[in-house]
C-alpha cells in the first residue's frame, strides 16, 4: 500500500512539473510569435498626455514700451513678447539670427493694428516684463514649506494619474506624460532656426494610441484628439509633430518597462555580436587603406573616421554627428563606385 502511494505522488509531481515546463514553453512561444509579428501589446490603455498650463496675462502695472510710449498689447502678442523678455540676460538675445527669426514669428500673431506700430524689434522695451518674470522666479525659489508641499502633492497626484499606463495587465510607468510648453527655441551652436517660436500644443495636434478595447483619453474640454490610433505594433502612447523642425515627438514607456527592457536587450544582443566582428573590420579597412584603388582607399578612409568619431565622441554634438553622416554617404557612395568598377572590370 505505502509503495502505491509512493508511486502515485512521483506521478503527480513529475505531471505538475510536466505541466509548468509546457506552461513556460506556451508562454514563450507566444512571446516569440509576437516579436515575430512585430506585435509590442495585446492592450493598452492610459490617461493620455499632460498640457501645458494656460496663460496667465500679465498684471496691469506691468507695461511695454514701443519707442519710449506705453503699448497694450492682445493676449498672443503679449504672451510671445514674454517668452522673450524672459531670455533678455540670455546672450541669444545679442544674436542677429535669433532676433530676426523671433520678430519674424512674433509679428505673425499680432493683430493688423500691432504690426503696423510695430515694426522694428530695437524700438521695443521689454524691461517691466524682465523684471517681473525675474521677481516671479524669485518668489518661486524661495516657497515656504507649505507651498513646497502642496506642489509636491500636486505634482504627486498628476503623477498618479497620468504617469502610468495598463499593458498586457502589467501597471508601467510613462517616461514623459508633460507636454512642453510654448517657447523659443535655441538650437545648438549657430542654428539656423534659433529665436523661432515653439507653439503651444494642442489636442488637435495630438495622436493618440492605445487599444481598442480600453478607454480612450478624454481629450481637454473643447478640444478633440488629432486621431486616435490601435497600433499594436509600436511602442508610443501619444505623439505630435513640433512645428520649428517638424519632427515627431512621442510619449513613451519608462526606461524600467519591461518594452524598454526588451528593445535595450536586442539593442546589446546586437553591439555583444558585432564585438565578436570589430576586430576583422577594422583589420579589412587598414588593409584598404593601401589598396591601389582610390575609391576603395577612400572607402576605408571613411570607415576609419567614423570608427574615430566614435571613439572620441560616443554620444557626440550635432555638428560631429552631421561630419558623420557626410562620411557615411562618401563610404556609400565609394562602395557602390567601387563595385560597379570592378564589374566595369570584370566584363
Amino acid at each position: 500500500m505505502e509503495k502505491v502511494a509512493h508511486d502515485y505522488n512521483i506521478r503527480k509531481r513529475k505531471t505538475v512539473h510536466e505541466g509548468k515546463d509546457t506552461g513556460q514553453s506556451a508562454a514563450k512561444k507566444r512571446s516569440e510569435e509576437k516579436q515575430k509579428n512585430g506585435v509590442k501589446w495585446s492592450f493598452l490603455e492610459h490617461k493620455g498626455p499632460v498640457f501645458a498650463a494656460p496663460y496667465e496675462p500679465l498684471p496691469k502695472n506691468v507695461k511695454f514700451f514701443y519707442n519710449g510710449q506705453t503699448m497694450k498689447l492682445s493676449e498672443d502678442a503679449e504672451q510671445i513678447a514674454g517668452l522673450y523678455a524672459k531670455m533678455l540676460d540670455d546672450d541669444y538675445t545679442k544674436k542677429k539670427i535669433f532676433n530676426k527669426n523671433f520678430f519674424e514669428d512674433w509679428r505673425a500673431y499680432m493683430t493688423d493694428e500691432e504690426r503696423k506700430v510695430i515694426t522694428d524689434l530695437s524700438k521695443c522695451n521689454f524691461k517691466q516684463l524682465h523684471a517681473y518674470f525675474m521677481d516671479l522666479a524669485e518668489k518661486n525659489r524661495n516657497r515656504t514649506k507649505e507651498e513646497k508641499l502642496a506642489l509636491k502633492e500636486k505634482n504627486e497626484a498628476l503623477l498618479k494619474e497620468f504617469g502610468f499606463c495598463t499593458i498586457d495587465g502589467h501597471k508601467e510607468k510613462i517616461g514623459n506624460f508633460k507636454i512642453e510648453p510654448p517657447g523659443l527655441f535655441r538650437g545648438r551652436g549657430e542654428h539656423p532656426k534659433m529665436g523661432k517660436l515653439k507653439r503651444r500644443v494642442e489636442a488637435e495636434d495630438v495622436i493618440i494610441n492605445c487599444s481598442k478595447e480600453s478607454t480612450i483619453p478624454v481629450a481637454p474640454p473643447g478640444h478633440k484628439w488629432k486621431e486616435v490610433r490601435h497600433d499594436d505594433k509600436v511602442t508610443w502612447l501619444a505623439s505630435w509633430t513640433e512645428n520649428v523642425q517638424n519632427q515627431v515627438k512621442y510619449i513613451m514607456l519608462n526606461p524600467s518597462s519591461k518594452l524598454k527592457g526588451e528593445k535595450d536587450w536586442q539593442k546589446y544582443e546586437t553591439a555583444r555580436k558585432l564585438h565578436q566582428k570589430v576586430n576583422k573590420i577594422r583589420e579589412n579597412y587598414q588593409i584598404d587603406l593601401k589598396s591601389k584603388e582610390m575609391k576603395i582607399r577612400q572607402r576605408a578612409s571613411g570607415n576609419n573616421s567614423i570608427a574615430q568619431l566614435n571613439t572620441v565622441l560616443p554620444r557626440p554634438s550635432l555638428e560631429a554627428l552631421e561630419i558623420k553622416m557626410l562620411m557615411m554617404k562618401l563610404n556609400r557612395d565609394c562602395f557602390y563606385d567601387a563595385i560597379t568598377h570592378a564589374k566595369n572590370k570584370s566584363s
